[in-house]
């Protein structure tokens, strides 16, 4: 038993918490203000941040942006289809000046002697509405939800730090 532990579960434990380490530090470099991925303005004037969800969106999408809103973000939210950005009670600019969305997803396919299998990316931006300025992220790991994770916890303490 103690054999298995050792050589079996020890690396695989090991293995998965350093790919999750890997993501924190990925978001500690790339989702900063001076990268480009978070407004410098976030959180200044109470805004409602708005979260899309396309009805296109994948199942872990869906998933994932409304857990990691409900676990990491503390601010104001509400999940919306891309659809309604115009409609009211959205249409007030003032009110929910920042939108997060996933931009572009990449899929890759491996092909080996064990079958077939897919990776998928996503690139994750925060959009004022107001100055019409994208703030991207500027890398996409293949675990993009744990890093859209690591997103909503560094736009709450900017909007902590911003007083919002």
């Amino acid at each position: 038993m103690k054999k298995l532990y050792f050589y079996g579960i020890l690396p695989l434990f090991l293995m998965l918490n350093s790919c999750g380490l890997g993501i924190n530090s990925a978001g500690n470099k790339y989702l900063t203000v001076e990268q480009g991925a978070i407004p410098p303005e976030f959180g200044k004037d109470g805004t409602v941040l708005l979260l899309v969800e396309d009805a296109d969106s994948n199942l872990w999408y869906k998933k994932y942006i409304n857990k990691h809103a409900e676990n990491k973000y503390t601010g104001p939210y509400k999940i919306i289809q891309y659809d309604e950005l115009d409609a009211s009670p959205y249409s007030n600019k003032e009110k929910y000046r920042y939108v997060f969305l996933s931009d572009n997803t990449s899929k890759i396919q491996h092909i080996d002697n064990t079958g077939v299998s897919s990776s998928e990316w996503k690139y994750f931006l925060v959009y004022d509405r107001l100055t019409e300025k994208q703030y991207k992220s500027k890398t996409a790991p293949v675990s993009w939800a744990k890093f859209m994770g690591v997103y909503f916890e560094k736009l709450d303490a900017k909007r902590i730090e911003n007083g919002g």
